[in-house]
This record gives structure tokens, sequence and C-alpha cells, in this order.
């Protein structure tokens, strides 16, 4: 455990990075912004522990900045390796894990890799109806991804059925 001192200063350093990481994404820096904030990691790892909330919010930043970056073949392992982190912590239905899942599924379809990119989402709106049902806002998001998905591959009926929520129509 760390001192009174010890901790208040690490929160100060990590909110200094959250900073300089909104002012470089402000800029559209966002690899600069990714490499600020993955320097940050490992330090505050060693005191917080790997799993803490904080230095998961961390890793989290860094992976939206390398996908922001259009650096989608580093984010995507980032964002699987912190579902499974969120899913450990949070549970597997935790809004933190599936957030992550489906940004893993985006950056596969980025990566053109789009019958997994379609199943991941697909298993991120499962899990999302369990939570949240069928018309929230995270649900309508998901759907909306898999229909525009869809459309890309020439599949407008399945695209309809998905936007229009009739179950079971995009399996995949």
């Amino acid at each position: 455990m760390l001192p009174p001192a010890q901790r208040d200063e690490l929160r100060e350093q990590i909110r200094e990075v959250y900073d300089h990481c909104a002012a470089l994404c402000g800029e559209d820096r966002f690899s600069q912004a990714a490499e600020v904030v993955g320097e940050m990691i490992d330090s505050a790892a060693r005191v917080l522990g790997a799993e803490s909330k904080p230095v998961l919010a961390l890793r989290g930043r860094r992976a939206f900045s390398r996908q922001l970056a259009g650096d989608h073949r580093s984010a995507l392992p980032k964002f699987e390796v912190l579902a499974d982190a969120y899913g450990r912590v949070g549970g597997p239905h935790g809004e933190e894990t599936l957030d992550c899942r489906a940004q893993a599924a985006r950056c596969r379809n980025e990566l053109g890799q789009v019958t997994e990119a379609l199943a991941g989402l697909n298993g991120v709106l499962d899990a999302a109806r369990v939570v949240d049902g069928d018309v929230s806002e995270n649900a309508v998001e998901l759907r909306r991804d898999i229909g525009m998905l869809l459309l890309a591959q020439q599949r407008a009926e399945e695209a309809y059925d998905v936007l229009a929520d009739r179950r079971g129509a995009a399996a995949g």
C-alpha cells in the first residue's frame, strides 16, 4: 500500500498524462497520444497492479489512441487483452468488457477480417441485449455497425433485418 503522499502524486501524474493525451488527440496526434499514455502504464502497473482500474483505463486510452491513429493492427491485440482483463475484473457482461470486444471487432473489420468482425459484433450484441435490452443505446449502435458491415458485403436484406431488429437474421 502506498503512503497517501505517493498515491496523490501518482494520481496527479495520471491526470497529467490524461490531459496531455487529450491535448494531443485534440490536435489529431493520436500516435503520440498513445505513446504518452504508454509511458505511464508500466510504472502505474508496478504500483497499482496490472488490472487496477486506473491502469486498465490507461491501457484503454492507449488502445483507443492507436485505433484513432489508424493503427488497427496494433490496437486489435490491445483491445483483446483488455477485454479479457475487464472480463476478469468486471465480468463478461461488464460495460468495459463489451466495449473492448466491440472495438476489437471494429479493428478486425478495418483489417479486412469482415467475417470475424461480424461474429464479434454479433456476440457483443447478444451480450448487450442480456444486460441492457434490445433498444439500449449500445444495442442500437451495435446493430447499426453490423448493418453497415452487411451492406458493405451486398447483404442488404440481412442488414435490413438487423437494423429493424428482426432476431437471428445476421448470424455472421
